[in-house]
């Protein structure tokens, strides 16, 4: 019944028990934005099958048994249409880092027989040829450009108390990753969508292992990028609420 609204623009299916979705070509040629969190969708499938709606610009694929590791290198690569992932924009450049990085994992994860790689990866994966025409084959030493390219990324938890930094009653929290040299401006969409208000300060423990209450520095120019405050793997952003 929805493939029959050309003219439908916003799809909301979030908290829907649905497990999968099948997109055929110009079954939503309007659609702008689509939430699809809090879904059972588990299968990559569903997700490549968005690529046939060449409008969709804004998705939202958070808590689903799909992304709930590390995976929005995943659903950035195989979409390129869209701009905006779970509230972030995506920018030029973490595209390309995103798409590099997915065609290493993917070649990584073939399996190493007499095949050519790049069948072996085509047959698999999405997009691959467009990828590799774009980015070129990954290079021999997988290991070492993976580990170069996840080395710009940080996984960090965003956490939500309110008035107090040195809380420790944590409202919510979330982990994703990161570009470290992306802007605080830009971690702004994920930070009101998780706070679920835009009166906050954000403060920023770098050191995963440094417990020191006083050790929170305020993340307090949105033009900078987060690595100006030394985030890495394991921080801690505190999105501390003035309600």
């Amino acid at each position: 019944m929805l493939g029959l609204l050309p003219s439908l623009q916003t799809l909301n299916l979030r908290l829907n028990p649905l497990a999968s979705l099948q997109i055929k070509p110009t079954q939503f040629p309007s659609l702008r934005v689509l939430n699809i969190s809090y879904t059972q969708i588990h299968c990559w499938s569903s997700i490549d099958s968005l690529i046939n709606i060449p409008t969709l610009r804004t998705l939202s694929v958070l808590h689903t048994p799909l992304t709930a590791g590390d995976v929005r290198y995943q659903v950035i690569a195989r979409l390129p249409q869209v701009t905006k992932l779970d509230g972030t924009v995506i920018t030029d450049k973490e595209r390309t880092e995103m798409e590099r990085y997915y065609l290493v994992q993917c070649a990584r994860s073939v399996n190493s027989s007499g095949q050519p790689l790049l069948e072996q990866m085509t047959e698999k994966y999405s997009r691959i040829h467009e990828l590799v025409q774009k980015h070129g084959m990954p290079s021999a030493d997988l290991g070492k450009q993976a580990n170069k390219l996840k080395a710009r990324l940080a996984r960090v938890t965003i956490q939500v108390v309110h008035r107090d930094v040195l809380s420790t009653s944590i409202v919510c929290a979330e982990s994703r990753s990161v570009i470290k040299n992306m802007l605080v401006r830009q971690l702004l969409p994920v930070v009101i969508k998780l706070a679920k208000t835009r009166n906050f300060k954000l403060y920023l423990r770098s050191d995963p292992d440094d417990l020191q209450d006083g050790n929170w520095v305020s993340l307090d120019n949105e033009t900078r990028p987060l690595s100006f405050y030394g985030i890495q793997d394991g921080s801690v952003v505190r999105v501390v609420t003035q309600r």
